[in-house]
């Protein structure tokens, strides 16, 4: 199980995904989506819930750009790194886990963003 993680490539996930997001102007969104989903008592109107169902697109796709981007770095990294063929098989599969992360963590924003989508078509109803 301990395979499955890599702390640095969680961080390089996050270090390239939220300046962008904060740069668009969508991390202070991107936040409030998780309450408007999950708060029972929280009115949001239409306006927020639109910005947060645009914040949660935007993470996501920079979220699997960005795994793309630092797998392909680290490809490079190890390719001319790589004295024996001994070696190749354990980085490149740590290299691997970037957008394996990416793609766990739109899969974990899909439902948020599903909730927020229906209240917002409640409130247009």
């Amino acid at each position: 199980m301990f395979a499955f993680f890599d702390a640095a490539s969680f961080a390089l996930l996050l270090v390239l995904t939220l300046p962008i997001l904060a740069l668009a102007g969508s991390l202070k969104d991107m936040c409030h989506a998780f309450s408007i989903a999950f708060s029972r008592n929280r009115q949001s109107s239409a306006l927020e819930m639109k910005q947060a169902v645009t914040a949660l697109k935007l993470c996501r796709t920079l979220l699997l750009y960005s795994g793309l981007f630092w797998t392909l770095a680290t490809f490079i990294i190890i390719l001319m790194n790589t004295t024996s063929l001994t070696t190749l098989g354990p980085n490149l599969a740590v290299a691997i886990l970037t957008p394996l992360y990416a793609c766990a963590a739109c899969i974990l924003l899909l439902p948020v963003q599903a909730v927020i989508e229906k209240k917002l078509l409640a409130s247009e109803a």
